[in-house]
């Protein structure tokens, strides 16, 4: 059942952060693409309010059904030609994977007299099936998002290698943890960004994920199944 759910999941996350050599405050964020608003509407009950969705008409729809009870975060690919429709309609664009998607969605938040937070997309398993920045690619790619006006980086995304090696998950993780401290020292030069989100940790991995000090998690299927 949903509620017991995500009564394990709280206590296996607080858990797992007790055992954590870093001290951070976890978010949790429910992965809502293809649930419907009805299960949405019960994870509220349940004091879960940040959901994930990865396609844009579909955190549109429920975004108008639900109307500002919850915050929504984009963590699917995004087309630039989706960008004007979802700009200001959610709390954090995880996905961030091009210079020119950030240029885009820092056009389309300017024309709309808004700041946009995103998260660049690291790639750090350097697998073919994932989007997002190599390893080396990330400071420069940080740097020019700084500059983009209204574009407020907050930190990076990661998704762990899709295998069953604990070991090569928890060497992507803490690979992952080490680039985000050297970003975040980087990002101290601008005034205007906040870099301190590491998004990373999802169903099958999020204890790992802490443990390599993840903060924001992306959790699906064991909250709704």
């Amino acid at each position: 059942m949903p509620k017991e759910n995500v009564q394990q999941i709280l206590e296996r996350i607080q858990e797992a952060s007790i055992k954590s050599a870093y001290n951070e405050q976890i978010t949790l964020v429910a992965v809502s693409k293809n649930r419907s608003v009805a299960a949405l509407e019960e994870m509220l009950e349940f004091g879960i309010a940040d959901f994930g969705e990865n396609r844009v008409q579909e955190l549109l729809e429920k975004s108008s059904v639900l109307d500002g009870r919850a915050s929504w975060h984009f963590i699917g690919t995004l087309q630039k030609n989706k960008v004007r429709t979802i700009v200001g309609k959610c709390v954090l664009i995880h996905s961030v994977d091009t210079i020119s998607l950030a240029e885009e969605i820092d056009k389309r938040s300017r024309q709309a007299g808004l700041a946009t937070d995103i998260l660049l997309q690291a790639n750090v398993s350097m697998e073919a099936s994932k989007h997002g920045f190599k390893a080396g690619e990330l400071q420069k790619a940080l740097e020019k998002a700084c500059q983009m006006p209204n574009l407020r980086v907050r930190g990076i995304m990661c998704i762990g290698p899709n295998t069953g090696d604990k070991n090569a998950i928890g060497a992507v993780f803490s690979d992952t943890r080490r680039i985000f401290d050297k970003l975040m020292k980087i990002a101290t030069k601008y005034d205007n960004i906040n870099f301190d989100i590491i998004s990373m940790g999802m169903t099958n991995d999020f204890e790992q994920a802490i443990a390599n000090g993840a903060n924001m998690l992306r959790i699906g299927r064991a909250l709704f199944e």
